[in-house]
């Protein structure tokens, strides 16, 4: 390790435009000093640590420690691997990957037109391999991971990666949730992220992009018992289960063996419906028509809060009152597990009696009538075409 003049560190484009609060980073810095040194090239070209720079030159500093790596070394295995995993932090090794596939080009197991010295060594190869291999990770996974959690994350669960408060598979999970989603789970510790993943990856389904996931999950007593202070009772459970009925108790209910879609729907309604994104459609399109022909006269639907989406836009198209949940709901599988969620929820009232709604369902969260005209759903229509 050496010290390098501030100016005389050639700043090439980066990836990241958000550079975060500096402020705090320089704070940080000037109560603990600098704990990682930025990594340079041999010709001074910043391989990572741009936001150390900015800090230091918020605090006046003239030069800045740096760590020096010799890409080309690396290349051809004269730094051994495991000293970049020992010295080095995930994102700093995913910038040192991506300057290793910048030297080598986009072989796809060919060899690189511009690198012919290359050929020996690597044929057969792919880039992406090469890059996990020389810059520390064990495979080509770890390798796609840890870039994507550098990609998207923020700048929080970056960092905590690179303190190995989490895991690489529980952050790759949540990097790909909203940013602010991203910052409360992670300010709220190592457990909250892991159990966070862990939802991601199990309760929504098709909910979110790349999920396989589970769609057997129950609502909680309470609120059924909020939907049937409403209703009075509840004729139809049409996305249900046996397990979930020992709660719901309607006076008829369709399990997935059922397939409710396909079934005429009568009488007052509650619908917890399966959140995987080729069937929540569905069920909101089938509710829907069911309320316009007469046949359900009075419902309750249980949705996430996606308002983003042509189904939840349509749902506030008919619905009398939505409720938004203060908090995420604990749902239940069919061996009791519990899975919380990793957005809020809705509940969407459609029939006579809104004021009932409103009185019973303020007290878990915000009441509103919906105001929506159809210019919106136009705009979604268009934008899905």
């Amino acid at each position: 390790m050496t010290a390098l003049p501030i100016d005389a560190i050639k700043i090439g484009s980066r990836f990241r435009r958000d550079h975060g609060d500096i402020g705090a980073l320089a704070r940080s810095i000037e109560a603990v000093g600098l704990l990682h040194p930025v990594v340079v090239t041999p010709s001074n070209e910043l391989v990572c640590g741009e936001r150390r720079i900015e800090a230091a030159r918020l605090l006046g500093w003239q030069e800045i420690p740096v760590r020096v790596v010799n890409i080309e070394a690396i290349v051809f295995g004269e730094q051994a691997e495991n000293e970049l995993r020992k010295d080095f932090t995930m994102s700093e090794r995913v910038a040192i990957g991506r300057a290793v596939e910048e030297s080598l080009g986009e072989r796809r197991g060919r060899p690189s037109e511009e690198n012919p010295q290359h050929v020996a060594e690597f044929s057969g190869r792919e880039t992406r391999d090469i890059a996990a291999e020389k810059s520390g990770f064990g495979n080509a996974e770890s390798y796609r991971q840890v870039k994507a959690i550098v990609e998207k994350g923020t700048l929080e669960l970056v960092g905590a990666v690179d303190r190995g408060d989490v895991s690489i598979r529980a952050a790759a999970e949540l990097s790909r949730l909203p940013v602010q989603e991203q910052r409360e789970i992670v300010v709220a510790g190592p457990k909250a992220v892991v159990e966070a993943a862990r939802a991601f990856r199990t309760v929504w389904g098709g909910a979110c992009p790349n999920n396989t996931g589970n769609n057997e999950w129950y609502t909680p007593a309470k609120y059924v018992e909020f939907a049937r202070k409403v209703l009075g009772s509840i004729d139809l459970d049409p996305a249900s289960h046996p397990v979930a009925q020992q709660t719901v108790q309607a006076a008829r209910f369709f399990t997935e063996a059922d397939n409710g879609l396909a079934k005429p729907w009568r009488g007052r309604v509650f619908c917890n419906p399966p959140y995987s994104k080729g069937l929540i459609t569905p069920f909101v399109d089938k509710l829907l028509s069911e309320i316009a022909s007469g046949n359900v006269p009075e419902a309750i639907l249980l949705t996430h809060n996606h308002s983003d989406t042509r189904w939840f836009q349509a749902v506030l198209g008919h619905a009398r009152r939505v409720c938004f949940t203060a908090g995420r709901l604990n749902f239940y599988g069919p061996n009791s597990e519990i899975a919380a969620p990793v957005q809020g929820q809705t509940f969407h009232y459609f029939g006579t009696n809104a004021e009932k709604f409103e009185e019973v369902f303020s007290a878990i969260g915000a009441v509103l009538e919906p105001k929506t005209g159809g210019d919106a759903l136009d705009a979604l229509a268009d934008a899905a075409r």
